[in-house]
């Protein structure tokens, strides 16, 4: 699988390349919109297209920048993540006197500070940590060779008057190499019995690597539901919320898949008394917990 970096230039997010980018399995790796401030290179540029302008690049010798233009512009760097953590990240003029402070070391927090902000944490197995406790795991499903999960749906049991709510009650990964309908697999694990299946929801373009769980922690009321709704982070930046309910809030955000997501396994708990009845006769809480593991 091929994985891009790009700066978010409008060329690069244009819908029609984010398109091909999605049908020919391209993972787009997420990274801050380009910044002049933090891009020395752009002030290259910048010199060079002035002296087009003034009519310098005729004369050979005034149309090229010295090395040491460009050695001064790199070594300039760190003084550039300084000025941007003065000055609240506002625009850095390329006239602005930067002001080199005495502590060295503020410069290597900073460059720190950057890197584990942009950097990504990827596992083979994520997870959250405020899943239910209720229920048994069921089996590990996974995508068939070749494809990656681009949307799921959830299993829905609307509020009841008279009964037992459960909210979630299982989910289904759809499967495909390219956008739908085109070789779509379906997996799921552990189902409760309750409930109708929604629609699918699909990544705009990327595809689901990181997720949220909406959870109502057990004792929380009389009658307690569990995992309410599930949120995915997708690899276009955008996100893809389930048609779930309101009930509890929604916990830390998982570690990311790499390559995307390529199975599941949920916990589930069934009906207490009766696996055929319709509406559960006593607390039950459907959907508890669910791990995702990655594809390679």
């Amino acid at each position: 699988m091929v994985t891009f970096l790009q700066d978010n230039d409008p060329k690069t997010t244009a819908k029609t390349t984010q398109e091909e980018l999605w049908d020919n399995f391209v993972n787009i790796l997420e990274w801050p919109s380009q910044s002049p401030d933090l891009n020395p290179i752009q002030f290259l540029w910048r010199d060079r297209n002035m002296a087009v302008h003034r009519r310098f690049s005729s004369n050979q010798k005034n149309g090229r920048k010295s090395p040491n233009s460009s050695v001064n512009l790199v070594e300039s760097y760190p003084r550039r993540l300084e000025a941007l953590y003065i000055y609240g990240g506002v625009h850095i003029e390329q006239s602005l006197s930067f002001r080199l402070l005495e502590d060295k070391m503020l410069s290597k927090v900073l460059a720190l500070l950057l890197f584990v902000q942009t950097a990504q944490v990827y596992s083979e197995v994520i997870s959250v940590g405020n899943g239910g406790q209720q229920g048994e795991w069921g089996p590990w499903e996974k995508c068939p060779d070749g494809l990656v999960v681009r949307g799921f749906s959830l299993k829905m049991q609307q509020p009841v008057i008279l009964g037992d709510d459960t909210a979630v009650d299982g989910i289904k990964l759809y499967c495909a190499k390219c956008k739908p309908p085109h070789d779509v697999t379906i997996i799921t694990s552990a189902v409760a019995p309750w409930g109708n299946w929604t629609e699918p929801r699909w990544c705009k373009y990327g595809r689901p690597y990181k997720f949220e769980m909406r959870v109502e922690k057990d004792g929380d009321s009389k009658d307690d539901t569990s995992v309410n709704n599930i949120k995915f982070k997708c690899t276009d930046g955008g996100e893809v919320e389930g048609k779930g309910l309101y009930w509890g809030k929604y916990g830390d955000l998982s570690e990311g898949c790499k390559n995307g997501i390529c199975g599941l396994r949920t916990r589930v708990q069934g009906n207490k008394k009766n696996e055929n009845d319709k509406v559960p006769t006593s607390d039950n809480t459907g959907l508890n917990d669910v791990r995702f593991v990655c594809c390679d």
